[in-house]
């Protein structure tokens, strides 16, 4: 008998790091429900460029540097691949689903299942993701009360949500998503896209615990890297002026200028709700 997409149970994309228990926390969270169907991506850990190379990840660091001030990392550069995988994955299933990195916690199961669910339900049809960690993500909390039944309140955003530790997707914003860096030119959370992005304002997916930790950034360089003051300047007067030229000035701007006012904007938007 064929379940029409709404009856089946909800997909669950778990990009998991090789060699690590970390995701069996994770996955003993989702196993207390009986309507989700959880499968493993296995995360690409490449720690140089040569493992870049080897795993056929088709990268540009030349243009990657124009749109965020530095060359990508090979974490990065992995992450995103990873991202890729089940972002297509996605994009070739009925119905959509949930993409979490095995770091992701979630508090409450039966909630976390009926918002994706409900949200698929309702826009499978569009091109259209929710992240589920809530605008500012954090770790989860021993001080969170077993009792949080907040109604989750849903906002649609301007731009996109900071990190991709947990969210649903539906099948188009998949194909989108996985289009739109397919050469892999952006970190995993966000490329551009014409993918319309929600948050939920009660966080329902936590970004690790207390005995979690980054694989993709130990040192801290991806914050160090970036461009800063007057560089940020003068990256659009290079751009212009650059012969021949490696990015326009239309690209630049959709991808820095563009995605970071609407950041701001959310930003105000959601510590207001918040608040």
């Amino acid at each position: 008998m064929n379940l029409k997409p709404q009856e089946l149970p909800l997909l669950v994309l778990i990009i998991s790091t090789p060699s690590s228990t970390r995701v069996d926390k994770l996955i003993n969270q989702l196993s207390t429900s009986t309507n989700i169907e959880t499968r493993l991506i296995c995360a690409k850990l490449t720690t140089n460029i040569e493992d870049c190379i080897n795993e056929q990840i088709i990268f540009d660091q030349d243009l990657a540097t124009n749109l965020i001030g530095r060359p990508m990392l090979p974490t990065e550069i992995g992450c995103a691949h990873s991202h890729n995988i089940a972002r297509r994955f996605i994009s070739q299933s009925s119905r959509g689903g949930v993409i979490l990195e095995d770091d992701a916690r979630i508090h409450d199961v039966e909630m976390f299942v009926n918002v994706a669910t409900n949200f698929l339900d309702q826009q499978f049809n569009e091109a259209r993701a929710l992240s589920l960690a809530g605008w500012e993500p954090k770790p989860l909390d021993s001080k969170i009360k077993s009792d949080f039944k907040k109604p989750v309140r849903i906002s649609k955003l301007f731009g996109e949500p900071p990190l991709a530790v947990g969210y649903v997707v539906t099948p188009l914003a998949g194909k989108l998503l996985y289009e739109s860096n397919s050469t892999i030119i952006y970190t995993a959370d966000w490329p551009s896209s014409k993918v319309d992005f929600f948050v939920t304002i009660e966080p329902l997916v936590y970004h690790g615990d207390i005995t979690t930790s980054s694989v993709i950034d130990f040192s801290g360089v991806r914050n160090d890297r970036q461009a800063k003051g007057i560089s940020k300047l003068i990256t659009p007067i290079q751009i212009l002026f650059r012969t021949p030229r490696s990015i326009s000035l239309k690209i630049y701007f959709k991808w820095i200028i563009v995605k970071k006012t609407k950041h701001k904007i959310d930003s105000f938007r959601l510590r207001v709700l918040q608040s």
